[in-house]
Order: C-alpha cells, then structure tokens, then sequence
C-alpha cells in the first residue's frame, strides 16, 4: 500500500504546512530516542558515533517527513471527496482483527479514557481509504 500512496501522491499538487513537516520530523526524532533508550544508548551518545548534529540527522529525516504528510493530505482529500467513513461497525471490525486473548468490545473501548477514539476513528477511515484506492487502482507498467 506505501508504493500505491506513493503514487497516488506523487503527481497532486498540494500545499504541506511547514508545520506539519517539522511535527513529522519530531515525532520521528522522538521514536528515535526511544528506540535509542532500549538500547541504552543516549541521543548525544548516538550522535556522536554517526559523527552528526542533532540538525544534520532532522534534515536526513526532512524527505521521508514530507512524503508521509504529503500522502496523508493526500488520503484525507479522497475521504473526505469519497465520503468515507468508520463505522461502528468498522471499529468493531478492527477490533476483531487484533486476535486479542481477551474479547474486548467497541463499548469497552469507548469507556477506556485512554483510548483517544477520534484517533481510532481516522485510522480505520484512512485504512478503509487505502482498501478503496487497492479496489479502484488501475496501475500499468
């Protein structure tokens, strides 16, 4: 599905927020960190073995970032444009498809405040995006 995203966002012309770039570029910063304290490896320590600032290793991310939020302005446009949505029944669909040991409901969820179901909700919908763009994709080589 990234090389038909890739596609599909290759060719529109769309606006990307700096913003929204430098937020991916955080984020990615961050799991880097984290991955980083698994290994106990701190970031001033991994910096200075790949020889490189803290800056240098953001504007390596700089491509990547861009790609992922240009393919994501992208995904929202066509659901937004399709009218696509996640159900209920959606969710629960999902739900079922993590092959929990513990059954765990949609009304389980929705009571758990840790669970950010606005999140949830925009994940199945882009999921249900990409499932629509495979189904009506027509790619040649």
């Amino acid at each position: 599905s990234e090389d038909l995203l890739n596609l599909v966002s290759e060719d529109s012309k769309v606006d990307i927020p700096k913003a929204m770039v430098d937020r991916e570029i955080k984020f990615r910063m961050n799991q880097l960190g984290k991955t980083l304290e698994q290994i106990r490896i701190t970031m001033e320590q991994y910096l200075q073995m790949v020889k490189k600032t803290k800056e240098e290793v953001e504007q390596e991310h700089y491509h990547d970032a861009y790609q992922k939020v240009k393919a994501d302005l992208v995904l929202k446009a066509i659901t937004d444009k399709e009218d696509i949505e996640a159900t209920d029944a959606d969710l629960e669909k999902e739900i079922v498809s993590w092959n929990l040991k513990e059954p765990l409901t949609l009304d389980q969820l929705k009571a758990d405040p840790q669970v950010d179901m606005e999140t949830f909700r925009k994940n199945v919908a882009r999921k249900k995006t990409i499932e629509f763009l495979i189904e009506e994709a027509r790619i040649s080589k």
